[in-house]
């Protein structure tokens, strides 16, 4: 498995553990606002690396993680994140992080996701 085959092999896990988890969270269970970050975390991390494949960067944490429902099958998120470039760990920058995920109507995959982080003046912009 190459590079790019590993990244969106990991991508698609988290995407699965995120869906999950939001969907649960949209038939009203509970959400464990730690458990959501730590999986938004890995998510980034990993899809934080197609952003630019030069460069790469990771996530190192969410924090202050705020997370409201958007109608039935959506929310939006705000908080901050920990992210650095992989070519220098000791580098790591505390950025705002805002988005919104929405899963399908039967909320068994995101239909769509947006996230904004600002990395020390380079704005990354992910979107499915």
């Amino acid at each position: 498995m190459d590079s790019l085959d590993k990244i969106n092999s990991s991508i698609e896990k988290m995407v699965e553990r995120l869906t999950s988890q939001i969907g649960h969270y949209l038939s009203d269970d509970k959400l464990s606002l730690s458990k959501l970050a730590s999986n938004l975390e890995w998510f980034l991390t990993w899809r934080i690396k197609l952003e630019d494949l030069e460069d790469r960067m990771w996530c190192d944490g969410v924090i202050d993680l705020e997370v409201s429902k958007s109608g039935r099958h959506s929310i939006n998120l705000k908080g901050r994140a920990y992210v650095g470039p992989e070519s220098d760990v000791m580098t790591i920058y505390k950025c705002s992080l805002e988005g919104q995920i929405e899963l399908s109507t039967k909320h068994d995959f995101i239909e769509y996701y947006n996230f904004k982080a600002d990395v020390n003046g380079k704005l990354f912009e992910i979107v499915k």
